[in-house]
């Protein structure tokens, strides 16, 4: 259930500060997202979380900041909105910048579109008061409102507590802070860059289990074709990705299965064909990704070196 590193790396826990929040919940957005409001007054007024820290960061061009704002006088949040190019992928500095504007001895880092229940709350809050921990790790599940999200469910259900399949997302805030976060200059696979430097430091790591409590994805896409266009997405930034951690990690990440085959297949009976109609579709599409994104750059560096002939051929001319 919890395992406990003391050989870690990282500097020796400290005893928690009592005008200092245990835990603070950190959430980007760049959008107006009803789950986020139902969430934020879930917590406030079920889960009776009053001295909760919570934080919500958003862009100058998000058209809900105005009910953000509201929403944070009334339920005592704080609200950092950010100035954003236009075109710039922001997520990974939302969070850092959250992060750094929190008090609390531990951040939890959600999406906008996440529900947290309060049995998982209650334990997360028991597990970091009895242990000198520095990181967290917990199960998130897709809402299953499709086959294929019942099938990411499944998978999502054992990938959530093998530390290559995952992410940490409860982090001590000195441990987030001495790693610098996540890196602004990648538009996927952010949290995976961020566990593997984690995991380097040899953390003490925590577990809760699903039974305590679990994360659940409200924004879970409908159709296959959805999945097909993240998968499409994600491929064409791989390549800044492979620049920063090795290939069998982003293969063990993004394509791998959690249990050898026979194994999934043995408790997942009726689900093992669209099983892997799934992760064949998601393999394929991620592949055109990455092909598309391979020959754009081909042609970009066809035309730089033809317009360096061009200029050349101009100047002797002249």
């Amino acid at each position: 259930m919890l395992t406990t590193n003391k050989q870690s790396c990282l500097q020796p826990y400290t005893e928690q500060s009592i005008d200092r929040p245990l835990l603070a919940i950190v959430i980007p957005t760049a959008r107006y997202s009803p789950h986020l409001v139902r969430f934020i007054r879930y917590l406030r007024h079920t889960c009776l979380e009053n001295d909760l820290e919570i934080v919500i960061v958003s862009t100058i061009d998000n058209p809900a900041n105005k009910l953000y704002r509201k929403l944070c006088d009334i339920e005592g949040c704080k609200l950092l909105i950010l100035e954003r190019r236009p075109g710039e992928d922001m997520r990974s500095k939302q969070m850092n910048i959250g992060v750094l504007h929190c008090t609390a001895e531990y951040v939890y880092i959600i999406a906008d579109d996440m529900f947290v229940s309060c049995s998982l709350l209650s334990s997360l809050r028991k597990i970091l008061q009895e242990r000198k921990l520095d990181t967290v790790l917990h199960a998130t599940l897709p809402y299953p409102v499709s086959i294929w999200a019942r099938v990411r469910m499944m998978e999502k259900s054992l990938s959530s507590y093998n530390l290559y399949q995952s992410s940490c997302r409860i982090v001590r805030r000195d441990a987030f802070v001495k790693l610098k976060g996540y890196r602004e200059d990648l538009v996927v696979g952010e949290d995976i860059e961020f566990q593997d430097r984690l995991l380097k430091l040899k953390p003490r790591l925590g577990v809760t289990p699903i039974q305590e409590g679990f994360e659940v994805h409200l924004g879970e896409y409908v159709s296959l074709s959805s999945y097909i266009r993240r998968a499409y997405y994600y491929g064409k930034y791989l390549t800044r990705l492979t620049r920063v951690i090795s290939r069998s990690k982003i293969f063990h990440s993004y394509v791998a299965t959690p249990l050898p085959i026979l194994q999934f297949v043995r408790i997942f009976r009726l689900y093992t064909l669209p099983y892997a109609i799934y992760k064949i579709v998601m393999a394929m599409a991620t592949i055109c990704g990455r092909l598309s994104e391979i020959l754009s750059y081909s042609q970009n560096r066809v035309k730089v070196k033809l317009d360096r002939k061009t200029n050349t051929a101009l100047s002797t001319e002249t």
